[in-house]
């Protein structure tokens, strides 16, 4: 299991399953560290299972971000060479 997601700059339309949400609500000496906050979104993303996250709102007081995995590739099918 990985120990932090990474962040995607857009949210992503295909190729990707949505996990979940993730929320962390910051305090005022928090949200002074805006890169910190992303860290433990990365990590709390990572714990239900999500391999990328997606900030959709850091204003005020609480980051909200969506969590992602790749969806699951089709099984390629190979023709035997006789």
């Amino acid at each position: 299991m990985r120990t932090m997601a990474e962040e995607l700059d857009q949210a992503p339309e295909r190729g990707f399953d949505r996990v979940g949400a993730v929320e962390l609500k910051l305090s005022r000496i928090g949200a002074g560290d805006f890169h910190g906050s992303i860290d433990e979104i990365a990590r709390a993303a990572a714990q239900i299972g999500g391999q990328y996250f997606h900030v959709t709102n850091s204003q005020g007081a609480r980051i909200t971000a969506d969590v992602y995995r790749r969806a699951p590739r089709p099984p390629r099918w190979r023709c035997r060479r006789r």
